[in-house]
């Protein structure tokens, strides 16, 4: 295997070798993603590492009804309701955590490379790299502080009120992996206010400013490419696509927990 530390955060390893399957989720958690290159792209591979990680989530079968666990990225349905499994002409999707409006967490969100990828990107930024270049006087106000976090549909696409209802509700700010590691919880694209500190309205502009200054990191598909990123401290967002037939495929996995009250 060749591993490579990837800038400003994350983890690229080639060649793959399935006896480090029992580390996967730990590098993961530590490098914010782990990027693996160019597998096969039959969805048994996908299927078997989502299976090794963990209890599988929300990942509906298309074209492929023995499976179980892998669904295809859709931007665009079917008459009847159903995903047609291609991006579509879509804009922008801005930052966000896909756990923001869960109280049990299945963690890890998979994205492969299939068909069709003409250049396309997709871009990633760690809440914990925001945390980390504050002040101490700042972390522990903001150790004190919860977050109003409202999931606002409009940002996508797709429709999505079938699945997941808005709703709003205060959530802690720093919280554990199931490490037992501290981490900030920010998908800074649904908090509306945040309570708990000396003074709200100031590290609320902190953080916007914070984060609007943040390093990104763009990842350029490759056919085959597996991205595994956590979805508790990782944001992501997809750029606007002019391509209606660029096909990934998708699972959110892991073991779930309560991580929040």
């Amino acid at each position: 295997m060749i591993l490579k530390n990837l800038k400003p955060f994350g983890l690229q390893i080639e060649d793959y070798d399935r006896s480090i399957d029992k580390h996967l989720a730990n590098l993961v958690w530590e490098n914010g993603f782990v990027v693996l290159k160019k597998l096969d792209t039959h969805w048994s591979v996908i299927n078997g590492i989502a299976q090794m990680l963990g209890n599988v989530a929300e990942a509906t079968p298309v074209d492929h009804p023995e499976c179980k666990y892998v669904g295809q990225i859709t931007g665009q349905k079917y008459e009847d309701g159903t995903p047609k499994g291609r991006m579509g002409k879509a804009s922008e999707i801005g930052w966000h955590s896909d756990n923001c409006v869960t109280k049990t967490l299945a963690p890890f969100i998979m994205f492969q490379g299939v068909e069709n990828l003409d250049n396309g990107t997709q871009q990633y930024l760690s809440n914990n790299i925001v945390f980390d270049n504050l002040s101490e006087t700042e972390k522990d106000e903001l150790r004190k502080a919860e977050g109003n976090f409202y999931f606002n549909h409009d940002v996508f696409q797709n429709d999505l009120e079938d699945l997941i209802k808005p709703h709003t509700n205060w959530k802690k700010l720093v919280v554990e992996d199931p490490y037992g590691n501290e981490g900030f919880f920010y998908p800074h694209l649904f908090c509306t206010e945040i309570k708990g500190t000396s003074d709200n309205e100031f590290y609320f502009n902190l953080l916007k400013a914070k984060f609007s200054e943040a390093p990104i990191y763009e990842h350029k598909w490759d056919i085959g490419d597996l991205f595994i990123t956590e979805s508790l401290f990782t944001q992501h967002r997809r750029p606007p696509t002019d391509n209606p037939n660029r096909l990934l495929y998708r699972v959110n996995c892991g073991e779930e927990y309560a991580w929040t009250k």
